[in-house]
């Protein structure tokens, strides 16, 4: 066990006190023991490795899972799969500060819809409970959004129809109605003794289009998903489609955002707001101008984005389009109660402005106290958000 030992040495010093944390499939650390077995999540001085396995001659699947305390293997897991096995499995893994483990698992099988399954391994447990999230009326999970909220782990899936898809679906010429048809919002809640306390879905009062979770947050009992309604439209820009090489163009596009405000304690929405916008669509920038930076201030919710205004609006010449940065503030009852746009912070606005508000990101440095960035040309610039 030394190559496991100098990582756990390693790590401890690095993710000394780490909080609770979800980690993809292989993501971050890539690294393998002489086992074969990734490891894929530390906490602490503990460290937790996941490994998949198959079967060639019957396409069998299996899972295993270990957790070591220092050097000292502390307990083990295998499951093995009913079903035959996708040909690209797809896991996540996710540790709380009680050690117990969450490997959510993607099925794609001939013959089914897709869905998933969640498979909870308590701390003082020596095998996996399984948790399924397929809905009897086959409609599939769009996105998954796993997340630690102190002691207990949370997740929230989108549901989309069965004639949607997670693809780009043109169903109008703009794409204004493209992609992902959210139908519904699953939560789910696990104990900090890992067991599910609640599955509950949740259902729109119709289907909101390109329908994708940004972010959670929390306060005073509640959970504030934000979703941002963005389509990306993905073409060639190239001649030689066959080389395998042909250069791609991508094409953002937003329709707005949506917020639901859940209960914390039962998993059931209270409301849900729909936020409209009409944002000029932009071109190979990550959509870095049409997302939404959202926080809490108080008991609200509060919203930043990006809102494209004409400087030159009623002159009788070209229009001179300019993002403005908007905030806007919601209150637990799903009410605006102030929305302004901001016209001295430096980005946006003035006419030779070559800066606008990014909203890919925004870092809690304090209370009221935001880190932000501006993009404009290929460059950046930062500054602080006081509230």
């Amino acid at each position: 066990m030394r190559k496991l030992l100098a990582l756990s040495l390693l790590f401890s010093v690095v993710l000394n006190n780490i909080q609770a944390q979800s980690f993809y499939w292989g993501y971050p650390f890539l690294g393998e023991d002489e086992t074969g077995k990734t490891v894929s999540h530390v906490v602490d001085e503990d460290i937790y490795r996941i490994a998949s396995h198959y079967d060639l001659d019957i396409f069998n699947y299996r899972i295993a899972a270990d957790a070591f305390s220092g050097d000292e293997l502390e307990r083990t897991s295998e499951h093995e799969f009913e079903t035959d096995a996708d040909r690209g499995p797809q896991h996540s893994l996710h540790v709380d500060n009680n050690g117990n483990v969450f490997v959510v698992k993607r099925f794609d099988l001939k013959k089914q819809k897709p869905y998933h399954a969640i498979y909870a391994w308590k701390r003082n447990a020596q095998s996996l409970e399984v948790h399924s999230l397929k809905q009897d009326d086959n409609y599939q999970i769009a996105q998954i959004y796993p997340h630690f909220r102190g002691e207990k782990f949370y997740l929230a899936a989108l549901l989309t129809s069965d004639g949607s898809t997670t693809f780009s679906l043109k169903v109008d010429m703009s794409g204004r109605h493209s992609g992902t048809l959210g139908s519904a919002l699953v939560m789910l809640e696990f104990s900090p003794k890992g067991e599910l306390v609640y599955t509950v879905r949740n259902e729109f009062e119709r289907p909101i289009s390109n329908l994708s979770i940004k972010d959670i947050l929390s306060n005073n009992g509640n959970l504030w998903v934000i979703m941002q309604r963005m389509q990306i439209d993905e073409r060639s820009s190239g001649q030689e489609m066959a080389s395998g090489n042909t250069p791609k163009n991508y094409t953002y596009l937003s329709n707005g955002f949506a917020v639901s405000l859940v209960s914390a304690e039962t998993g059931k929405v209270k409301w849900t707001k729909q936020i409209e916008t009409d944002e000029p669509n932009t071109k190979n920038d990550n959509g870095s101008f049409l997302s939404v930076l959202p926080f809490l201030q108080g008991d609200n919710l509060v919203l930043l984005y990006n809102e494209t205004r004409d400087l030159r609006s009623g002159a009788v010449r070209n229009p001179l389009l300019k993002r403005f940065p908007i905030m806007e503030h919601v209150s637990p009852a799903g009410e605006t109660v102030e929305k302004k746009a901001f016209t001295n912070a430096g980005v946006g606005v003035e006419e030779d402005e070559i800066f606008d508000l990014d909203t890919s990101h925004i870092v809690k440095v304090s209370d009221g106290k935001y880190l932000i960035r501006a993009r404009g040309r290929g460059e950046y610039k930062y500054g602080y958000l006081q509230m």
